[in-house]
């Protein structure tokens, strides 16, 4: 349900989304197709791969890869840590239509520059 809204607030805002619900399916796609992508948006808490790992496989195939993580605990994760870990943003859950708006065009915009 999470994916669905957050994929309809994007997608009204003209993105064009490729949802997974599995972390395992999300890297094997991107690995098939990473110029496809131009961003990841995880969440930390999934099954079998979390979103760290799950970014450091993307990372692994294209460095630099902007990637958006969003956690509900403050104390697993930081900005401090995700930059170190290459990851551009950290966003709280729960995730607000204007926070993932906002979020989404800094990073996307940042490469602009």
């Amino acid at each position: 349900v999470i994916i669905e809204i957050n994929q309809n607030i994007l997608e009204n805002l003209g993105y064009r989304i490729s949802p997974f619900t599995c972390s395992e399916k999300a890297r094997d796609a991107f690995r098939a197709q990473p110029e496809k992508y131009d961003m990841l948006i995880t969440d930390m808490s999934m099954p079998k791969i979390n979103g760290i790992q799950l970014s450091k496989e993307i990372l692994s195939v294209r460095p630099g890869f902007p990637i958006i993580i969003c956690t509900g605990y403050n104390d697993l994760l930081n900005e401090k840590i995700v930059k170190t870990l290459g990851i551009r943003k950290l966003i709280m859950k729960p995730v607000l239509r204007k926070t993932l708006a906002l979020t989404v065009r800094e990073v996307l915009d940042r490469d602009k520059k």
